[in-house]
């Protein structure tokens, strides 16, 4: 599930051997995030701040502007466009698309925001529609969310199977327009999906004691990005499991200010974390990082106003 408020990162060691195919273009003919890949999620529809040195941005489709876009790409970033494939949200262009029939329950807590019935072609050919706006806009992929329909409360009889066809439709189509595609969450068809998708997005994995289960991704070198969610004020969030399985999580805390974090690994090798709060919105950045045992926090500053600092990196792009 999107998540619209706030941010903070997680656990990263800046090495340079990782960014040997976060390149434009791997060998499948779109771009592949590999284990180890730093990345920034926006998706508030606020005014993204393009000032991270990351390789990937996960932004929102429709309300990115396309000099965003290109500006990210321009740096040599890559885009991942956001939209959610299992769910009506009333604000959107092409909400009046959907025919009633294919409009399920409320998604809890998500006002505006129903379930689909995967099952309908019309979803699919407005899904497919959705993914030519991506390339139209230059997207370098998607993140399609929603897309364990199976395993909620719809109102409709959506099965596992129902489930896995539609989301390898996602995939396949992705791919015909060169287009990287996230396997967002749906922890318990990894091993059915990993070949179709190119990486995986998952939310609290750690709490849900789900982690073990993108395995295959890193198995088969493709990214398990994520993120960890917090409501307290000070730094109380364990990256040990995600870290321990050469993950990429951020860690987000809800209502802070910006904060900047340095820490060091029981190697003494530096480590520099920046860690973006806001009050509102969703925007986080985390620098790569292998799998280490442990981490020792140094230094936590609170900065008085919003406003970006200088941080210093490891340049990412060789």
């Amino acid at each position: 599930m999107e998540c619209r408020t706030t941010v903070v990162c997680c656990c990263a060691l800046l090495f340079a051997v990782a960014r040997m195919c976060n390149c434009k273009m791997c060998s499948s003919g779109w771009w592949v995030p590999h284990p180890y890949t730093s990345w920034q999620w926006q998706i508030d529809g606020e005014s993204i701040d393009t000032s991270f040195d990351v390789a990937m941005y996960d932004v929102d489709m429709w309300e990115t502007p396309q000099s965003t876009i290109n500006d990210l790409q321009d740096a040599g970033i890559a885009v991942i466009c956001y939209f959610s494939a299992g769910s009506w949200e009333d604000w959107r262009d092409d909400a009046d698309d959907f025919p009633d029939c294919t409009i399920g329950k409320e998604l809890d807590g998500w006002a505006g925001e129903k379930w689909l019935d995967i099952r309908q072609q019309s979803v699919r050919d407005i899904m497919a529609s959705r993914m030519d706006f991506a390339v139209s806009k230059n997207c370098d992929g998607i993140e399609p969310d929603n897309v364990n329909n199976y395993a909620e409360d719809t109102g409709f009889d959506i099965s596992d199977e129902d489930q896995l066809n539609y989301n390898r439709f996602l995939a396949t189509e992705a791919h015909k327009r060169a287009l990287s595609i996230a396997l967002k969450n749906d922890p318990d068809q990894v091993e059915d999906l990993v070949d179709y998708f190119d990486y995986a997005l998952n939310e609290e994995c750690p709490e849900w004691d789900e982690c073990p289960n993108y395995n295959p991704f890193i198995d088969a070198d493709k990214a398990v990005t994520g993120a960890i969610y917090d409501d307290q004020s000070d730094y109380p969030g364990d990256c040990s499991v995600p870290n321990s399985l050469n993950f990429d999580f951020l860690y987000k805390v809800y209502g802070l200010s910006l904060t900047e974090l340095l820490t060091f690994n029981s190697n003494s090798l530096p480590i520099f974390f920046s860690i973006g709060i806001w009050i509102h919105g969703l925007n986080s950045a985390a620098p790569t990082r292998p799998a280490l045992p442990t981490h020792i926090i140094v230094k936590l500053i609170t900065l008085p106003s919003l406003s970006l600092t200088q941080h210093t990196h490891v340049p990412h792009h060789l």
